[in-house]
């Protein structure tokens, strides 16, 4: 369907729909990727607060037995020898702790199907480097995240129906002026009149055409009166 043969409330409903998809995506997106990135960055919070007291330790007494991490927090202490002297971190991730200690930093690290966000970390003392790893599953971030996403998917469908709606009203509103002029131009078609086309309180577009309408009409009746009194004053000639 062409956009030219919709109504005028309608084109202006679409149109208003339209835009406010657009804004709504683009708000979406940024949302999104906030969050994202405040998630992101409080995984990373925790494994500072997960090594902590290790790179503490290591600073004051690395030849000390390190207590170990407290439940649930999943770490590993690497020796200068690369041999661990604490290692909580789940068993197909502690299969490749040797190899994380090598690369400080933090990075996702995929192993078969499970993904870990890792923080390793250096620290130099009079024995050698020793390397603290702290890991979080990333399944706890990929959830928050997809909850995010299905709310906001949920509340821009919402908010874009409801401003559909709200345009279709806003539409209406405006236009029922222009209605009530059609009606009333069918009507003096249907039973000429002396009666013009209603002018509504406000000054505004539709005002403005109806007063230009009503000239157009008056007019038109002075023209057919004249044409009147030149036929009839023709006739009574001819007799």
């Amino acid at each position: 369907m062409r956009w030219s043969r919709l109504g005028i409330r309608t084109r202006i409903t679409g149109g208003s729909l339209l835009i406010a998809a657009l804004i709504s995506v683009v708000a979406g997106i940024l949302i999104y990727s906030q969050v994202h990135r405040i998630v992101s960055d409080g995984q990373v919070a925790v494994l500072k607060n997960v090594e902590a007291p290790y790179l503490t330790a290591l600073a004051l007494e690395p030849a000390e037995t390190f207590d170990p991490p407290g439940a649930s927090q999943t770490v590993a202490v690497v020796d200068p020898f690369g041999i661990p002297q604490v290692n909580t971190l789940p068993a197909d991730l502690a299969s490749t702790t040797t190899d994380l200690a090598k690369s400080p930093g933090t990075r996702t690290v995929s192993v078969g199907s499970a993904s870990y966000l890792v923080r390793v970390t250096e620290v130099r003392t009079a024995q050698g480097t020793w390397a603290v790893i702290a890991a979080s599953a990333n399944d706890i971030q990929q959830s928050v995240l997809n909850q995010v996403a299905i709310l906001l998917v949920a509340s821009i469908a919402a908010i874009n129906l409801a401003f559909g709606g709200a345009s279709w009203l806003i539409g209406s509103a405006v236009l029922s002026p222009v209605t009530r002029l059609r009606r009333s131009a069918e009507k003096l078609v249907r039973s000429p009149t002396r009666e013009l086309l209603p002018v509504g309180p406000a000054h505004d577009e539709i005002a403005e055409l109806a007063e230009t309408l009503n000239e157009l009409i008056e007019h038109m009746r002075e023209s057919n009166d004249r044409e009147r009194q030149i036929v009839s004053d023709a006739s009574h000639e001819i007799r």
